[in-house]
């Protein structure tokens, strides 16, 4: 009688059954990115341009399509002088001007056949020294900048959905190690 007593005494205090770990999944591998599509710019650039007294440079550059045009100047010497600068469509009024002697900015051009750009730097201020200039002028299709935000906006997108999928799963995860303690404890209170 003492060992069926030691049994269910035995039984009794026996330590609850040992949680089974939390079910794991392998770990997801962001998507990959593709690459990112080029933008084809056409730059035109001079580092010391020397411009004489009362002189005229002009640059034409061909736009075949609607584009934007960055660009910006600085001149070398620190002595306050400055230089005349404009930028716009061939025979048309400039789409920007400034004399200084630093500056930059940004314009859009429209495109097409004949689209000449013509950038104009003058030295009309100095009557009896030269002026050196460094300018640089880009120009990026606007087709091109636009697949290019259309990409960034698409891979944003992917990325906050790979994100989202992830947190859920997460949660699938963390609910069914719930579910499993609940279903060990469950029936650990039956067995005792």
């Amino acid at each position: 009688a003492d060992s069926a007593g030691e049994a269910v005494a035995a039984a009794s205090f026996a330590p609850p059954p040992a949680l089974s770990p939390a079910p794991t999944r392998t770990a997801r591998q962001p998507p990959e990115l593709a690459a990112e599509p080029e933008v084809e710019a056409q730059r035109w650039a001079a580092t010391a341009l020397s411009l004489a007294p009362g002189a005229t440079f002009e640059v034409p550059i061909f736009v075949p399509e609607p584009s934007r045009c960055r660009y910006s100047f600085t001149v070398a010497a620190a002595d306050g002088s400055v230089v005349g600068f404009s930028i716009g469509l061939l025979g048309m009024k400039p789409q920007a001007t400034a004399r200084a002697a630093q500056h930059d900015g940004e314009i859009e051009v429209p495109g097409g056949v004949g689209g000449m750009l013509v950038v104009t730097l003058d030295n009309n201020n100095s009557m009896f020294s030269n002026t050196v200039v460094a300018c640089e002028v880009v120009t990026e299709p606007l087709s091109q900048l636009a697949a290019v935000s259309r990409f960034r906006e698409r891979q944003l997108l992917r990325h906050n959905l790979f994100q989202a999928q992830e947190e859920l799963a997460a949660q699938d995860d963390a609910l069914a190690a719930i579910a499993a303690e609940e279903a060990l404890l469950r029936d650990s209170s039956r067995e005792g």
